[in-house]
C-alpha cells in the first residue's frame, strides 16, 4: 500500500502540478487577452484623438490659406490700384502739356500772316525774272569774253 499511496501521491501531486500550471496558463492567457482587449480599445481611442488633432490642424490651415490669399488679394489690389492712380496723375500731366504745347504752338503761327495765291504768283514771277537776268548777264559776259577769244586767234586760214 505505500507504493500505492506513494504512486497516488505522486500523481495527486503530478495532478496538482498539472493543475496549478493550466492554471497559471489559464491566467496568463487571461491577462494576454484582456492585455488585448485594452489596446484593441485604447488604439482606437489613440488614433480618434490623434485623427481630431489632425482633422483641427487642417481646419486652420485652411483658414490660414483662406486669409492668405485674401490679403494677397487686397494687396494685389492696392498695389494695382496705386499704379492706376500714378498712370492716370501721368495721363493728366501730359494733357496738360500737351495742351500748353498746343497753345504756344497756335499763338506762334498767329503772328504770322497767310499769303494769297497771287502775292505768291507775283514773288514767283519777280524771283524768275530777276534769276533769269542775272544768268542771261553772267552768260553775255562769258559769250563776250570767249568772242574776244575767238576773234584774237591766230587764222589758220589765209
Amino acid at each position: 500500500m505505500s507504493e500505492e499511496i506513494k504512486s497516488t501521491g505522486k500523481n495527486k501531486l503530478a495532478q496538482a502540478m498539472l493543475d496549478a500550471a493550466i492554471e497559471s496558463i489559464s491566467e496568463d492567457i487571461n491577462d494576454i487577452y484582456t492585455s488585448i482587449e485594452k489596446i484593441t480599445n485604447e488604439i482606437p481611442k489613440h488614433i480618434k484623438v490623434q485623427l481630431s488633432s489632425l482633422k483641427e490642424d487642417i481646419e486652420s490651415l485652411k483658414g490660414d490659406l483662406k486669409s492668405v490669399s485674401e490679403q494677397f488679394y487686397v494687396d494685389l489690389s492696392r498695389n494695382i490700384n496705386r499704379i492706376l492712380d500714378v498712370t492716370s496723375e501721368i495721363e493728366l500731366q501730359i494733357e496738360k502739356q500737351a495742351e500748353i504745347h498746343a497753345s504756344a504752338f497756335n499763338n506762334k503761327i498767329e503772328g504770322y500772316t497767310v499769303t494769297s495765291f497771287w502775292i505768291l504768283l507775283l514773288w514767283g514771277l519777280l524771283c524768275a525774272i530777276v534769276g533769269g537776268g542775272i544768268a542771261g548777264l553772267m552768260i553775255w559776259i562769258e559769250f563776250k569774253e570767249l568772242a574776244w577769244y575767238c576773234n584774237n586767234l591766230p587764222k589758220l586760214h589765209p
